[in-house]
């Protein structure tokens, strides 16, 4: 599998382009999710600093203009203490491959319960995703999330 034995996609009907998948397919829209270990597109160990297989990935993935990647489980990936620093050097640029209508919040919630607050989760993606604009904030938080998945 060239997206990691344990790659997670949701796929919706929309319009045209390639599937993650298969490299092809009309009608289908993807979203691939990364965080909290094993719903993964072969997450990143970012308390390791461990990059690759999953920027290969990220790289292959960019150019499909209907993929959208969920990011999401930040503060699981990480060592403990976590590190708004170095979730950034994960965050960031998958914002800048895929922008920002390509890219949704997942918050793994209630799984950070144990390490870390709801409000600090957000506001560690904020700070990790890179410099926002509001409207850039709004795709990450509701607008990429809401067209993908057909929430009004």
């Amino acid at each position: 599998d060239a997206f990691g034995r344990d790659a997670q996609f949701d796929e919706m009907d929309g319009e045209g382009g390639e599937t993650a998948e298969s490299g092809g397919g009309e009608g289908r829209a993807v979203v691939g999710a990364y965080g909290g270990g094993e719903s993964a597109l072969g997450s990143p160990f970012i308390g390791r600093g461990e990059r690759e297989p999953w920027g290969v990935h990220m790289l292959r993935l960019a150019p499909m203009p209907n993929v959208r990647v969920k990011v999401s489980g930040l503060v699981s990936l990480d060592a403990e203490p976590w590190s708004a620093a170095r979730i950034q050097r994960f965050v960031e640029p998958v914002v800048r491959l895929f922008g920002s209508r390509r890219v949704m919040f997942g918050s793994d919630w209630p799984r950070h319960a144990g390490r870390e607050p709801y409000d600090q989760v957000v506001r560690a993606a904020v700070e990790t995703a890179g410099p926002m604009t509001a409207p850039q904030l709004a795709d990450l938080f509701a607008s990429t999330a809401s067209s993908f998945y057909r929430i009004s």
